[in-house]
Formats: C-alpha cells, structure tokens, sequence
C-alpha cells in the first residue's frame, strides 16, 4: 500500500487524513491477489467507506465498490458442424446445382444417371467424429460401385460414412452416382429429393447436427409435329389442300397455307416462325386458330411468326390448325417451309418442320429498268457550281425495285465506278475543282438481274477568274520594338526596331489559296503555304533603313494578288 494503512481490523484497513483543506484529494493504492480457496468465474466485490468530521457540522460520508472476476482457464470445446449437397447430370463437365437438376429426356445426349457430392465441414474448434446418412428417395436407385469412398454401412436406402477425428476446418468428400428406378411406379417431371444428415461427436460437449437435400427431375419427352398443306383461291373453285399447288399470276387471286400442329404432353408456348421465299409475301386478308380469327404475325424482313399460349379455348385435343394467307409476286417453284417450336418445363424445346410448294406461272417476261435520264445539271452544262448534287430519273417499267450504280470522274476515256447498288437518283461528289470537265454515267438495275446502262454525260465546273482577296495585318503604322507595338508611329509609316513577324490575311473563295510569297525590297525570303500566313523578319545588319514589305498571294487557278508596305527598320 502506498500510503501504508493507519490501521488493520482484518479484512478491513484503515487510513487517517487529517486537516484536508477544501478542494483537495488524498490518494491511497494497494495490490491484492485471489485466495486459492475461492473460485474463478465469480465477481469479488471490494466496497470501500468514507467519513469527514468537522466540529462545525455533522459528520459526512461517501462509498464506492468495484468487482474483480478470475476466469476460469479451461480447454476451448465450441464443437459445429456444415454439410453441403450438390448434384449434376451424369460425370462429365455439366455444372454442379446446389438446389436440383431437371434431366431432359428430349435430349439425345442425355444420360439415365446423375452424380451426388456431399462436403461435410468441421466448423468448430475441436476434433469431430463425423456420421454421414444419405437417403435416397424411393424412385432413385445407388449404382453400386460409384461411390468415392465406398460406404461405412448399407440400411437402404440410407447409406452411411465414418469419418473419425476429424481437425477443426477440415473437409470430407463424398460422391457417387444414382439412377431412376424403372423398376417401380416413378413419373418424369416429378423432383425426387435426396436427404443427408451428419452428426459430430466430441466428447467435451453435445453432438452437433446439420443436413442439406437436392432434387433430381427427369422431364417428360414432350412432343410437336406440324404438317404444312397449301390451296390456291380462285375466283370461281377453290381446290383441296395439296403439298404442291399450281399458281396462275394473272387469273389467281392468292395462297392460303394451313398447319396442322399437334402436342402430346404439356407446353407453355408454341412460336410458329414461316420465312416467305422470294416470291411470297404475307396477305393481311385475315388469320384464323382452330377456327377463330387471330392475330396478325410479327414480321421480321421476310419471316412471319405468331406466338401460341396453349389454353382451354384454342386446344382442340391437343391440335392446333393454323391458316393464313400469301400473295405470289413471281413465278417460280416457291418452297415454303415452317418451323414449330414448343416450349415445356420452364426452358425446354422441342420442335419440328415441314414445307409446301407454290408453283407460280403465267409471269410476263421481266423488262430491264428504264433507261436512266433528265441528267441534272443538264448535259454539257458549263459554270457549274462545285457544290453541286447529281440527279437523274429512272424506275422500272415492271415497277420492280432499282438500284443504281455511278460513275464519275475527270478522264473522258475512263471514269471509274464509285457507287454501287444506290437506291437513290442522286450523287453528291466531292472535292470538285473549279474550271473542270467532268464525266459521268448511270448504270439502273432491277431485282431481277436486269440492268440498263444510261448515256454518258458532263459538266464544266465554273471557271475562276477572280484574283484573291490579301492584306497585310502586320506591322501596322505604328512603332515596334522585339515584335511588340509600343505606340502609334509619328511619322504616317511604321518604325520597327528588331525582329517583327509580318502576318497576311488571305482569302479566295472560288480555288482556294495555294501559296503567299513574301518579298523584302525585291528579294524572296519565304514562301508559306499553310494558315495563318507568317514570316519573321530577324534583324540584320544593314546601313539601309527604308525598305518595301511586298506579300504576293496566289490561288490554285494561278490567279495572284500582292500588297506593299513602305517602313522604316532599325536593326
């Protein structure tokens, strides 16, 4: 203790302040150790009595207490336990499902077999000897010899495995492969599920529990089948449904296509999906399902398809009968093929197909397209603007669709094809240049094949005679010392003293500007062909003061223009 105690009345000790003054403290500090005869985990309360006397007034006091608990230094014993269940189709790289798996029968690359894998965990602090139980529901059947590593023990259909003192944060696996039981009454589309139950023993404490389960599905193998027939509506007769039926283009009116679809089993959707051959396109006449009118097909370029929702107003025993309509457009053997897809167990297809012909004659020979004319600019048009866009008239005597190919170019003998299969009359050339003959064709062709080449035609650019637009920017009249202005010149020319840049400003809005000389006293001393137009004039020994700044500029046609400026240079 620090003080010592005044006095000791044990287990009590005493200490004697006397005459404290107001606002003041006293300290005391002593250590004390557990008896051995007490035990740990339990809070030992240390109380603590204070009492002032003043022979003014009545005595005062105050306590306090604090507790201190030695813990118990036991061995850890906070056993637990994790188990995780996984399967997938056969052995092979299909993925591992943590809830279940749906095998399709459908497939031709299924297997009969699926693959289990159980993880077992300890996730505590001590050894664990692990009891693995696996279940297997009544329509799944073991396959003997497939398990890795084989069982402990067989009640079936629980299968058993030891596994004896296993550390904190190790793992045990299990796998092996089970098969449906053909055996007994077991149906497809059913999930049969698969339980596991471990247990961990130490015996420090009570065992430990968890369990996991999966299901396995083996789906129904739904079936659809369509057939496709055909029948030609006259004016007059309507002939019987046929997989190929003659088409007159002049006299028939169009083509009605039936399907006949027909579904055992279940399925959520039928898609119908009819890509028309050239000479077919799709009549809006009307549509009809099992007899009632239906909707119009979503069209994709030259694909029809309708979507079916099977339900108890369209489903006629499992059959579907669709019919639309077509026209014919041109002669020729149309094949017309379909393709039925059903839709079952959430994300499984099945599918099938089938065709009808439409023979189509009667068609007028095709006419090639009309000869591409009116050429605007007109031919031999001269000051022509070099912006200028080319059109012509064309089209096609057999209202077919036409495309058009363009040839442009400069050279009268040989100007090369630029565009190719156009939909458009008209072509914007680029880059023109001013005072130029050029030369130019349209080649029309249809859908057909047939192409009709138009007249060769050309234009003269207009011509630039007119000189180009320079001022010189700089220096102007004032006083220049190192390139920088200073103040107006006094004396109606400017004064520089050093280097100057001398700056242009030119413009020539027909060719264009192509280069600005710049000339001082007579002599050349650069040549600039780029924006903005410069020259830095460095100082130079020279006794002559007055000189002449001279800027020629000149244009692609060879048109020029200059400026002079008197100045007076020092240095």
């Amino acid at each position: 203790a620090d003080p010592e105690p005044s006095s000791i009345q044990d287990p009590c000790y005493f200490w004697v302040f006397n005459d404290v003054p107001p606002g003041e403290s006293r300290y005391i500090e002593y250590r004390a150790e557990m008896d051995d005869s007490c035990d740990c985990d339990v809070k030992y309360w240390n109380d603590v009595n204070v009492t002032g006397v003043n022979d003014c007034a009545d005595p005062v006091y105050d306590e306090d207490m604090v507790w201190v608990r030695w813990l118990c230094c036991d061995e850890p014993c906070t056993p637990d336990i994790e188990v995780n269940k996984k399967v997938k189709e056969d052995c092979s790289t299909h993925p591992w499902h943590d809830d279940g798996v749906d095998i399709d029968m459908c497939d031709p690359e299924w297997n009969d077999w699926v693959t289990f894998n159980i993880t077992v965990t300890n996730t505590g602090d001590v050894d664990l000897d692990i009891t693995v139980e696996d279940c297997l529901d009544e329509c799944l059947d073991f396959i003997a010899g497939s398990a890795i590593p084989e069982p402990s023990s067989i009640q079936d259909p629980c299968y058993f495995w030891v596994f004896n003192d296993v550390p904190p944060g190790e793992s045990r696996y299990i796998e092996y492969r089970a098969e449906l039981d053909d055996s007994c009454d077991c149906d497809c589309d059913v999930k049969y599920w698969n339980d596991v139950n471990v247990t961990g023993v130490n015996d420090c404490a009570d065992p430990v529990y968890d369990e996991d389960m999966v299901w396995v599905r083996w789906l129904c193998c739904e079936d659809i089948t369509v057939e496709k027939y055909a029948f030609v509506k006259l004016s007059d007769v309507e002939p019987g449904w046929s997989k190929w039926v003659e088409f007159n283009v002049i006299e028939n009116q169009y083509v009605e296509f039936i399907l006949y679809i027909n579904t055992s089993g279940i399925f959520e959707e039928i898609i119908v999906e009819d890509c028309l051959p050239l000479g077919l396109t799709y009549n809006p006449i009307y549509t009809m399902l099992n007899g009632e009118p239906f909707e119009d097909p979503l069209i994709i370029g030259n694909c029809l398809s309708w979507t079916i929702i099977p339900d108890e107003v369209f489903t006629i025993g499992g059959d579907y009968i669709l019919i639309y309509a077509v026209d014919v457009n041109d002669c020729g053997d149309w094949v017309n093929a379909v393709t039925v897809s059903g839709r079952y167990n959430i994300d499984h297809w099945n599918d099938d197909f089938d065709s009808a012909t439409v023979h189509a004659f009667g068609c007028r020979e095709n006419q090639p397209p009309n000869p591409p004319k009116d050429p605007n600019p007109e031919n031999g048009n001269t000051n022509v603007d070099i912006d200028r866009t080319l059109t012509w008239n064309g089209g096609d005597p057999d209202s077919d669709p036409v495309t058009y190919d363009v040839y442009f170019g400069n050279v009268k003998s040989s100007f090369p094809k630029l565009i190719s299969n156009q939909s458009i009359a008209s072509f914007n050339p680029e880059n023109l240049q001013v005072g130029m003959t050029y030369y130019w064709k349209i080649v029309a062709w249809d859908d057909k094949g047939a192409s009709t080449e138009g007249d060769d035609w050309s234009f003269t650019t207009q011509v630039d005679d007119l000189s180009p637009i320079v001022e010189i920017m700089k220096p102007e009249n004032a006083i220049y010392i190192s390139n920088v202005k200073i103040l107006p010149s006094f004396i109606q020319i400017p004064i520089i003293i050093g280097d100057i840049d001398i700056t242009v400003n030119a413009n020539d809005f027909e060719s264009g500007i192509e280069f600005v000389k710049f000339y001082i006293d007579g002599e050349l001393k650069w040549t600039d062909i780029n924006e903005p137009y410069s020259w830095t004039w460095q100082k130079e020994k020279s006794i002559r003061l007055r000189h002449t700044i001279e800027v020629v500029v000149y244009d692609y046609i060879g048109n020029e223009a200059s400026r002079e400026m008197n100045v007076l240079k020092i240095l």
